[in-house]
């Protein structure tokens, strides 16, 4: 079957281009014709809050990808649509996360529908975290043209169907990324690589510091364990989107200047397992969102976690029998802090992984028939 992926790959960063490379990987083992179309520009740099949206790790370029899509140049994406037919594919797979592609993905799919080329529909987002009030209609406006959806959560699924009906819609949930844990250190070497401390059980938050994962109340947890004489440190490693001040100040104010490590950039994949490794425990103390990538890596290094209950995902878990997990109500730093105590006592664990991308495939191909 020939099929055509849409959206970004390396150079760009982030966890939606690590998923269409591995989806596109994983399509042609399982023998599909696969033709990525990526962007020539994602985003203005004065609309992109981070400092770039290139990626640092070194990786080469997937193969039979073409970089032409502008995502404030409406002629591109009539370049894209023509491409596309170019290719004569049995599917087009888009992907939905944002509402900054919303045109884009209207005009798109108005012309793949109008010309029978089939499209599915891969809902990473069906709102963004941090939504205004033109986002529903913004949303509307891009999936209408479509008939096929796959949600990556049932939560997704049920924020989908409160957006548009009579679809077909399935779930498949978000596999992991073996790019981002195949490999493991030594623990006491990640320690002294990244200059922690060999004594003290590691709190880890991976990931683009925003205000809906709850990192606020991650610190205020820390400030409560280290109050009551609890030894722990806090390590913080993603890039700082916006109010890096409003972290900063929470830091210094309770004293916890040194016992908090902040590596405020976009972590390459060479040194993500660095991390990993010298943790104790992962926490996603998330006050909104759908699913994450952090946390199946997390799951990959056997890494005792604590979440809160708007990122715990049933679908996820269940199959993990006995993983050392635990789910606090969202926003509630005492939960946390107690949470965060009983976790840093408990061994990493050895999970096996089904690892979903067979499902996923299985799931778009049932689609397409």
């Amino acid at each position: 079957m020939r099929i055509v992926l849409v959206g970004p790959v390396y150079p760009y960063r982030g966890g939606i281009a690590h998923f269409t490379f591995t989806l596109a990987q994983q399509l042609e083992a399982s023998r599909h014709d696969v033709h990525i179309i990526s962007y020539h520009r994602q985003y203005p740099a004065k609309l992109y809050p981070g400092r770039t949206d290139k990626d640092p790790s070194k990786h080469s370029n997937p193969k039979n990808v073409v970089y032409i899509i502008d995502g404030i140049n409406p002629l591109s994406w009539v370049k894209t649509v023509r491409h596309i037919r170019i290719l004569q594919p049995d599917i087009v797979l888009l992907q939905w996360w944002t509402t900054y592609w919303a045109f884009f993905n209207a005009v798109v799919s108005y012309y793949l529908q109008r010309y029978n080329i089939p499209i599915i529909y891969i809902i990473h987002n069906a709102m963004p975290h941090e939504s205004t009030m033109f986002d529903r209609w913004l949303t509307k406006i891009a999936l209408s043209q479509a008939n096929k959806f796959i949600t990556l959560s049932k939560r997704e699924l049920n924020r989908l169907q409160g957006l548009i009906t009579n679809k077909t819609i399935k779930t498949a949930p978000l596999p992991f990324f073996h790019l981002l844990a195949k490999e493991k250190y030594e623990k006491h070497a990640a320690l002294r690589e990244l200059g922690l401390p060999p004594d003290t059980p590691i709190i880890l938050f991976f990931g683009i510091v925003r205000k809906y994962k709850g990192v606020v109340v991650l610190i205020k947890a820390i400030a409560n364990l280290i109050s009551r004489g609890k030894k722990v440190y806090l390590v913080i490693a993603g890039e700082f989107w916006k109010d890096k001040d409003i972290y900063l100040n929470l830091i210094k104010n309770n004293h916890l200047t040194n016992i908090v490590t902040i590596d405020d950039r976009y972590i390459p994949d060479e040194q993500v397992a660095l991390y990993f490794s010298a943790a104790n425990v992962y926490v996603a103390p998330y006050t909104a969102g759908s699913q994450s990538a952090a946390i199946r890596i997390a799951i990959a290094y056997g890494l005792p976690i604590v979440l809160s209950d708007v990122i715990y995902d049933e679908e996820l878990f269940e199959p993990l029998d006995a993983y050392p997990l635990f789910v606090i109500p969202s926003g509630d730093y005492l939960a946390l802090a107690q949470a965060i105590e009983k976790a840093i006592v408990l061994p990493p664990s050895n999970p096996k992984i089904n690892d979903g991308w067979a499902n996923l495939i299985k799931t778009i191909e049932g689609l397409v028939k």
